[in-house]
């Protein structure tokens, strides 16, 4: 059905929750008339449509997820900020970006109304390049009292372990960032152990950019 609406909306402990999605591109692939109806692309028009027709839906929280930004790149590019500002100045409450394969900071904007998290990273990565075996789990809890909604997020790091079974198999062990987290029965190397000491040093300062310095 290619007239199915561009959003998803779901109720859970009272709230009423509107997702909406849109992508940069398809990575080369053209999507066929047919088809069209299974992704949006990034055009203002529509998100602004979108998002308006959510509202008119009463959805207590908007949520908008992102394919976009620079692979490999440590912290977001202007287009993200234009975009993530774009959403957040027509109402939505979080932004989730994905596609950079590393982690960007999870922010704030207007006032603690919109909280914006520019890439997850990578959750499980074959990847060998320096910090894509680096990822996340974004906890968000919102709560709603006379109509103001409260946005409170939670970050915890995860790393990919890699390694071989006894018959060379490669295997990838998704497990807490920090070291004193991880199970027993991980192997951490005394190099494995200096890179997720630097990992925890990133995700706590340039990551979790939502948290209130003293």
């Amino acid at each position: 059905d290619n007239t199915k609406a561009n959003y998803e909306i779901t109720e859970k402990n009272g709230l009423r929750i509107g997702f909406v999605s849109y992508t940069y591109g398809t990575n080369g692939h053209k999507i066929s008339n047919a088809d069209s109806y299974m992704l949006s692309y990034i055009n203002k028009d529509q998100i602004k449509k979108d998002i308006s027709d959510l509202k008119n839906q009463d959805v207590d929280v908007t949520v908008v997820t992102f394919h976009f930004g620079e692979e490999y790149k440590l912290s977001e590019n202007k287009s993200q900020q234009d975009l993530a500002k774009f959403v957040c100045d027509l109402g939505a409450d979080v932004v989730i970006g994905s596609h950079p394969h590393v982690l960007e900071p999870i922010i704030y904007l207007n006032d603690g109304k919109c909280l914006v998290a520019y890439s997850l990273g990578n959750f499980i990565s074959g990847m060998s390049r320096e910090y894509t075996d680096l990822g996340g789990i974004l906890k968000v809890e919102i709560s709603k009292e006379n109509n103001v909604i409260t946005i409170n997020p939670d970050f915890i790091g995860t790393w990919v372990k890699r390694s071989t079974d006894a018959s060379g198999v490669k295997m990838f062990t998704v497990v807490p960032l920090d070291i004193e987290k991880i199970p027993s029965t991980v192997a951490v190397s005394k190099g494995e152990a200096v890179r997720l000491e630097k990992y925890r040093n990133f995700v706590n300062t340039k990551i979790k950019t939502y948290v209130k310095k003293p």
